[in-house]
């Protein structure tokens, strides 16, 4: 029984050095998962995973008619904010909406040629568009804000 913790190889100068090794190579391991959580945190971070959604879109109105104007009618929700405007061509209005808003706006070409075009797009994006060509001389872009 004496001689029996002399043969295990644990208590051996190899044995020793090998267990200093497995336990180096474990520190390490652990560094590796660690370093790679950290950079997968930053990541979704720097994408905004973490931020809570936005409820205010950033819009931009646009009327475009060869004609050189239009007649526009806009409203959000039961507010109407022009009813039959003239505007002169291209026409366009930075404003924000909240989400699920009603927008709608339509656009009448009184110069009877050409073509017009109604878009509105959200955070940097077409949500909206519609386009016609005499003798077609209205367009409308509406809906719910997403």
């Amino acid at each position: 029984m004496l001689n029996s913790w002399l043969d295990d190889p644990s208590y051996t100068r190899d044995g020793i050095v090998e267990k200093r090794t497995l336990r180096l190579r474990l520190i390490l391991e652990i560094l590796i998962v660690v370093v790679l959580c950290l950079l997968t945190l930053w990541v979704f971070y720097s994408l905004g995973v973490f931020n809570p959604p936005q409820s205010e879109r950033r819009a931009t109105l646009l009327i475009k008619a060869s004609g050189g104007f239009a007649h526009i009618d806009y409203r959000v929700g039961n507010t109407m904010i022009y009813k039959q405007h003239a505007v002169a061509t291209p026409w366009k209005l930075e404003t924000t909406f909240s989400q699920g808003e009603e927008v709608f706006l339509t656009a009448a070409n009184p110069s009877g040629y050409g073509d017009l075009e109604c878009q509105i797009i959200l955070n940097g994006r077409v949500w909206k568009s519609q386009r016609a060509e005499f003798p077609d001389d209205k367009v409308a872009c509406a809906g719910i804000v997403p």
